[in-house]
């Protein structure tokens, strides 16, 4: 489920599951998730690395709470493809996250954009196994 973070995984708690939190704890989790990449920013600056950062995996959990398959979830009619939460990471971690001056997203377009996507069109989001 969780891009790069196999220690994780074993711990048992972080798997996809279905969730249902509000907007307003959606929104929080988010910029919570805001701060943490700043703080590890800054961290990174100053020479330091923090390899075990869990940010992405809070917001798996809210992905998971949209209604967004499981990363790497294998497709129910053709077991050749997956699903990859590539754009939906791009979304907050790259657009948000990194580009926000100039891209003008707020927390509340991330989370209407991601429910959109995760209502309407997920069928692109599966890739070949492998690929991901």
């Amino acid at each position: 489920m969780f891009r790069n973070k196999p220690w994780i995984e074993k711990l048992g708690w972080p798997v996809s599951r279905p969730r249902s939190i509000d907007e307003a704890t959606m929104a929080g989790l988010l910029q919570y998730l805001e701060y943490q990449c700043a703080r590890a920013a800054k961290l990174e600056d100053a020479g330091f690395s923090d390899n075990e950062s869990v940010s992405d995996v809070l917001y798996d959990f809210v992905l998971d709470a949209l209604g967004v398959p499981a990363n790497e979830s294998v497709h129910t009619t053709d077991p050749e493809r997956v699903f990859s939460r590539e754009w939906f990471y791009e979304l907050f971690f790259h657009d948000y996250i990194l580009e926000k001056e100039e891209s003008g997203l707020t927390i509340e377009v991330v989370i209407s954009t991601a429910k959109r996507e995760a209502k309407s069109n997920l069928e692109v989001h599966y890739v070949a196994v492998g690929e991901n």
